[in-house]
């Protein structure tokens, strides 16, 4: 049965009708009504409130992940919300551009990005920033080029590997892109050889083979002369890994149709394997030998899909199918990526660029010497990136948000006290806060753009400071804000 496939944007909110107008051009109305039913079964449940909730009672809302959702009758697809308020959202899910301009256009983005994450600096840590101004002002991501883009910058996952091209991706439904990306992976480990293990069978077999088992022989075989009992080793497709990489084709074959030819070749090659019994000793067992190291990212997408491993809460479930991630996650794992790739450790052997450091705690027992040195504690301080430079340093945290561009100049007084106690525990005398670039931040960036910025740690408050000069001579801790440009 074909499913209605709808597309929305973070914590954008829908109703019935909307998803109407959407399966009409589909051609699949009559199902929308069930579509949208099962989509508030969906949010009643409260496991998935962190997904999707209620606007009102005749309005669902979608929250800051992004991803899909699929029920019996439709899917629905989340995007990252970075276009304005009042554009259509069809519009902005679509470009028009011919082929190779955008092929041209998309290249020429790619390499701007990369200056743009370059850091500038001399000897002295405060002229240190990223040039992020270089990049055009003009240029905004799509959101599902910019989507499929973020998770290839995202840490653990099998999306870092993928060489499935930006052009071809914008035109198919989100879960066929992530099919797609699997089976891409599964053909390179066809092409290399699946992996086969020796296994020890014993089989009352019509012919000899192996080592005759005397006693099993004598107590099978006593009048069945013609048959022998026997141990032999055989090197065979069925281990742990095969049957998971059986199991997820098996459940992908039931997500597509675009893909089902080349599902179904894939599980004839696998035809002698089982399915897997139990997913969490078979992931278990390959984890424990070397063995299948170049399966780590095939497998890391069996997890995916299997197992619902997108570093949210949902495990899934027989009324629903989600992969969701975390916007925050994304963005800050993109910043994190783009900074270490356009500022390579070789280029300035003195820049030290860390993520999601963990050395410090902001309680401890004074009486457990073991708590010490960022050991056992409480609370845990990790900022987004620690950036060093000849012992100098500066705190780095991206906020996935858009800032209120009508009060405090957008910064939020929690996200200052959260920066502040970065840069106290860590000894930084600066500190970035990093928002996207987007249609929605670009008037706040050019509000912002002339701002310089010092914590009053007298009064524990931020002050503006009167000049440049100034950031230089006061010994206070600086605050910046950055708006880092999107991938599309």
């Amino acid at each position: 049965m074909k499913k209605i496939r709808a597309e929305v944007i973070e914590y954008q909110s829908f109703d019935k009708e909307e998803l109407m107008r959407q399966a009409k051009k589909q051609e699949l109305e009559n199902r929308a009504e069930k579509f949208y039913k099962e989509l508030e079964s969906f949010a009643k449940d409260e496991n998935h409130s962190s997904f999707l909730g209620f606007k009102s009672k005749e309005r669902l809302r979608v929250k800051n992940y992004v991803g899909l959702i699929e029920t019996k009758s439709g899917v629905l697809e989340i995007y990252p919300k970075v276009v304005l308020e009042n554009k259509n959202n069809d519009s902005s899910l679509k470009n028009s551009e011919a082929e190779s301009q955008k092929m041209m256009h998309r290249q020429e983005l790619q390499e701007k990005l990369k200056k743009a994450y370059k850091f500038e600096y001399s000897n002295d840590i405060q002229s240190l920033k990223p040039s992020f101004d270089k990049f055009p002002t003009d240029k905004f991501p799509n959101p599902k080029l910019l989507l499929i883009e973020l998770l290839r910058t995202l840490k653990n996952s099998p999306f870092k590997e993928s060489r499935l091209s930006s052009l071809k991706s914008e035109k198919m439904p989100l879960f066929d892109i992530f099919i797609s990306m699997f089976l891409q992976e599964l053909e390179m480990i066809f092409k290399k050889g699946f992996k086969r293990d020796y296994v020890s069978i014993e089989e009352n077999r019509t012919f000899l083979k192996g080592k005759l088992l005397f006693a099993q022989n004598l107590k099978y075989n006593f009048i069945h002369k013609e048959r022998f009992f026997t141990q032999s080793n055989e090197f065979i497709l069925n281990n742990p890994a095969n049957r998971l990489i059986k199991s997820t084709l098996a459940l992908l074959k039931t997500k597509t149709k675009n893909y089902e030819s080349d599902i179904k070749n894939f599980l004839e090659r696998l035809e002698c394997v089982e399915f897997s019994k139990n997913f969490k000793k078979d992931f278990l067992q390959c984890q424990q030998t070397r063995h299948y190291d170049y399966y780590k990212n095939l497998l890391s997408w069996c997890q995916l899909f299997l197992k619902g491993k997108t570093f949210t809460p949902y495990q899934g479930e027989d009324k629903a199918y989600a992969l969701l991630f975390p916007m925050e996650k994304l963005f800050e794992d993109y910043v994190a990526a783009m900074f270490k790739r356009s500022n390579p450790k070789r280029s300035n052997p003195a820049l030290e660029i860390t993520a999601q450091v963990r050395h410090k705690n902001m309680l401890i027992d004074v009486n457990d010497d073991k708590q010490e040195d960022g050991k056992q504690g409480l609370f845990p301080l990790k900022p987004d990136l620690l950036i060093e430079k000849n012992h100098k340093k500066i705190i780095a945290d991206t906020k996935w948000k858009i800032p209120n561009n009508d009060e405090k100049f957008g910064i939020s007084q929690s996200d200052l006290y959260q920066v502040f106690a970065y840069a106290k525990f860590y000894g930084a005398k600066e500190v970035w806060l990093i928002y996207p670039f987007c249609e929605r931040t670009k008037d706040l960036k050019e509000k912002m753009s002339q701002k310089e910025w010092v914590f009053n740690e007298e009064q524990e408050t931020c002050k503006q400071a009167e000049n440049s000069q100034d950031i230089n001579k006061n010994p206070n801790i600086h605050l910046k804000v950055y708006f880092a440009p999107l991938p599309s």
